[in-house]
């Protein structure tokens, strides 16, 4: 019989076993933790995204007219979610749902940002195919 998990292990799974991409990135804009998502969608490891600038991945044509604002929203107390169409590396362009949420300590103080980004593309399309 196999034995139950954890908590924090059923966590973990979760995390890292969903489709959708979900980081933690901190008050200086680094990749600290990410789930394996990000290795399909940007085409690159996670021990090659951990301790890297959001600069550094996210293709720089849409991180500064979208993700980088709404990042710095979150940085400063919002919640803030948006819809952005990125080049993804390993998946081409697609049609991202995204959130980012302030991370705090148990005192309050900003740690940095938990970004969730859902991939919407097959939504989109649908949509557009039944407005024609």
């Amino acid at each position: 019989m196999a034995r139950p998990r954890t908590l924090s292990a059923t966590l973990a799974a979760l995390n890292s076993d969903t489709v959708d991409l979900i980081s933690f990135i901190d008050n200086g804009g680094i990749y600290r933790a990410v789930n394996r998502a990000h290795e399909s969608y940007f085409g690159l490891q996670r021990e090659h995204i951990l301790g890297r600038h959001i600069g550094e991945v996210l293709p720089r044509g849409r991180r500064q007219a979208l993700v980088e604002p709404n990042v710095a929203g979150a940085m400063a107390g919002e919640t803030v979610n948006f819809t952005a169409v990125i080049d993804c590396p390993g998946r081409g362009v697609r049609t991202m749902d995204l959130t980012c949420q302030p991370a705090l300590d148990a005192h309050g103080a900003r740690l940095g940002v938990i970004l969730n980004a859902h991939d919407i593309t097959a939504l989109t399309a649908t949509q557009r195919d039944l407005e024609h």
